[in-house]
C-alpha cells in the first residue's frame, strides 16, 4: 500500500504546481489558432493565377509537335504546372516523346533533351509539367595523351685514334 500514496502524493504534488502555474498566467491565453483548408488538385503558385484544365490544342503529339505553334516561343525559364506545349515552346523540340496513360486513366508524357543546353527529363501527368530531372552531361572526350620525348642519348665519343705512325 505504500506505493498507492507515494503514487497519491506525487499526483496531488503536480496537481498543486500545475494550479499555482495557470493561476500565475492571469487568465489570458493565446492559444494559436489553426486554418483548416482543402487541398487543392490544382494549386496556382502564390500570386499567379489558377492553373486551369488543359486542352487538346496544349498537348504535344507523339512527334514532339504542337498544334498551336509559337506558344511560348522566345526562350525563358521552365517551371512546374507548364503545359506541355509551353515547354516545347521554350525549350525547343524534343529528342523523345514518351506518351503513356497511368492507372487513373490520366495522359502521361515524358520529354527528354539529352543534348540541349541544360540536358534534362520533363514529366508531365495530365498535360501538367511535375518534374524535371537532370541529366549529367556526358564525360568531356579525355585529351590524347602525348607520348613523353625520351632525352638524346649521347654516347660519349671516343677522341678520334692517333693517325699511324
Amino acid at each position: 500500500m505504500p506505493v498507492r500514496a507515494s503514487a497519491r502524493k506525487s499526483l496531488l504534488c503536480t496537481a498543486a504546481v500545475l494550479a499555482m502555474t495557470l493561476a500565475g498566467c492571469g487568465g489570458d491565453w493565446n492559444v494559436p489558432k489553426f486554418e483548416l483548408r482543402r487541398f487543392e488538385t490544382n494549386p496556382a503558385p502564390p500570386g499567379l493565377r489558377p492553373l486551369g484544365p488543359v486542352t487538346a490544342d496544349q498537348l504535344v503529339n507523339a512527334d514532339g509537335s504542337c498544334a498551336a505553334p509559337g506558344e511560348g516561343q522566345g526562350g525563358g525559364g521552365l517551371a512546374l504546372g507548364m503545359t506541355e506545349c509551353e515547354v516545347v515552346g521554350r525549350a525547343g523540340a524534343p529528342e523523345r516523346v514518351d506518351i503513356a496513360v497511368d492507372e487513373q486513366g490520366r495522359r502521361t508524357v515524358v520529354l527528354t533533351y539529352p543534348r540541349a543546353a541544360h540536358p534534362a527529363i520533363y514529366r508531365f501527368a495530365a498535360g501538367r509539367l511535375t518534374i524535371i530531372e537532370g541529366i549529367p552531361e556526358p564525360p568531356a572526350p579525355a585529351k590524347p595523351v602525348k607520348p613523353k620525348k625520351k632525352p638524346k642519348n649521347k654516347k660519349a665519343s671516343a677522341p678520334p685514334a692517333p693517325p699511324p705512325r
